[in-house]
């Protein structure tokens, strides 16, 4: 199963427009909108059933166990792959859907009673967004030169923008059995705006 934790080939093609609007200091939320919803159109339906299935398998588990904290953990990660192996889509696309299964298991829960499925596909399309945009920064040559420090520093200042934006997209993920059926969130049209020169040179440039 191919490791879903970083895109070799740099920045994914959804993600290119959103790259370029960074580079340029210019970066909006609805750019960023657009590229998750383009990103999980393009891994198709599998990792949403993937995720679907994992969860109605957890419940069954921590059912049979008497409670999450007697849930055995390593199994359910190895539970977490063979359903990937035997899930037919795109392979990136599942293999992220797998670590966030793994990711989900290793989160600390005072409280199990909400909805986990909600929880893995918010896991799932941070992932995505993590390896297949700001991970990548650091490993290849950005558009007009730019440095991958000063791309990562502008796009920290709308993390909490971006968070809550990824929790409405998931949402909608849940809910839809047909990934064409996404839609980007209305009201996402929060520009970056560019760094200050002091706070530039913090980075040396």
């Amino acid at each position: 199963m191919p490791d879903g934790d970083r895109n070799r080939d740099g920045v994914a093609k959804h993600f290119k427009t959103a790259c370029k609007q960074a580079c340029e200091g210019n970066v909006t939320l609805d750019m960023i909108a657009r590229s998750l919803v383009k990103g999980l159109r393009v891994y198709g339906n599998s990792p949403g059933r993937l995720l679907k299935r994992f969860a109605g398998s957890i419940r069954d588990e921590i059912e049979a166990a008497g409670g999450y904290a007697y849930l055995d953990v390593q199994c359910c990660s190895q539970q977490a792959e063979l359903l990937a192996v035997e899930m037919m889509g795109n392979k990136r696309g599942v293999a992220l859907a797998m670590d966030a299964c793994r990711e989900w298991l290793q989160i600390e829960k005072d409280d199990i009673s909400h909805n986990w499925e909600l929880e893995l596909c918010r896991i799932y399309i941070t992932r995505m967004y993590l390896a297949d945009f700001t991970d990548s920064l650091p490993l290849m040559v950005l558009h007009r030169d730019a440095d991958p420090r000063e791309v990562e520093a502008l796009l920290s200042r709308l993390q909490s923008e971006v968070e809550n934006l990824i929790n409405r997209i998931a949402v909608d993920f849940q809910k839809q059995n047909d990934v064409a059926k996404l839609r980007k969130p209305r009201s996402a049209k929060q520009k970056i705006d560019p760094l200050e020169d002091d706070l530039m040179g913090n980075f040396g440039g």
